[in-house]
């Protein structure tokens, strides 16, 4: 030890000790974070086999170094087709409702499964794989003579990152959102206010980015209680988006979104999407 160690008061000993150990716990916060974050972004729950219900279909095809996999129902004549990327928490087992709720209102529905999710769980989940699940998908649709005219995008929370990347590489004809974000480096930056998340994050799903060159129409459905991905963001999405219109839910949070009033949401995002006149009008 230096004399000025030696010479310091007790106090500022202490101090200096509790500022090391702040800051080693600190840097231990930071590399856990970094090491376990798609573990976070990515939450696969153990996969559930997928009962499909009648009318639709458990569909394989290529998706660059792997099989990709996706619930399909099949349109009637030459109706849309909504092709649906979900949060981060479900996969393809708990979307048979959803496929046949839209299969109900008289378009196509192929849901998109996740590399680490469900069907697809040997597989690593990451930006690139789930872009690449994505456009093995659009390839699919297009292969089963699905003209491009016929598509219509739709994403929820971290699937909205995945629908805006797929538009503004040019697919679907209108998109919709809900609850969307910005960034997940937005979102993590938030919660994680104390640490850089925007240095650590590997996978930035960077929407705000890719907004400006989305052209298409664009429903943004949002809950102005969503404590999860905030309210906020869904707003200054809109804002960059060219085509871009803002609904939002009021009282409604991130998991309940669509319950709340009377399930008016997805009442609104089915109609958007089936290109119902006035649909996507603020209410």
């Amino acid at each position: 030890m230096g004399t000025a160690d030696r010479n310091a008061s007790p106090w500022k000993r202490r101090a200096l000790r509790l500022a090391t150990l702040l800051g080693l716990c600190w840097l231990a916060v930071a590399a856990a974070l970094f090491i376990f974050q798609r573990s976070l972004i990515y939450p696969a729950r153990a996969p559930r086999a997928v009962q499909v219900a009648e009318g639709m279909e458990l569909v394989r095809y290529p998706a660059g170094e792997f099989e990709g996999a996706a619930l399909w129902v099949p349109p009637p004549d030459e109706a849309t087709v909504v092709v649906y990327f979900h949060a981060n928490g479900p996969q393809l087992a708990g979307l048979v409702r959803v496929a046949r709720s839209y299969g109900a209102a008289g378009v196509g529905f192929l849901a998109v499964e996740y590399p680490g999710y469900g069907v697809l769980a040997e597989h690593s989940p990451s930006e690139t794989s789930l872009l690449a699940a994505a456009e093995g998908a659009m390839a699919w649709l297009k292969s089963q003579g699905v003209a491009a005219e016929r598509v219509v995008l739709q994403g929820r929370s971290l699937g909205t990152g995945v629908a805006v990347a797929m538009a503004a590489r040019g697919h679907g004809v209108r998109l919709a959102l809900v609850s969307p974000f910005t960034s997940v480096a937005a979102v993590g930056a938030k919660r994680y206010w104390f640490l850089p998340v925007r240095w650590l994050v590997l996978d930035p799903w960077d929407s705000a980015a890719a907004a400006p060159k989305v052209t298409i129409d664009t429903l943004v459905v949002h809950g102005d209680r969503d404590r999860i991905v905030p309210y906020s963001q869904g707003v200054e999405l809109t804002k960059l988006l060219p085509a871009g219109r803002l609904v939002t839910i009021e009282g409604a949070g991130h998991n309940d979104i669509f319950y709340a009033n009377d399930g008016a949401a997805r009442r609104l995002v089915i109609d958007f999407c089936r290109g119902a006149s006035g649909a996507g009008t603020p209410q």
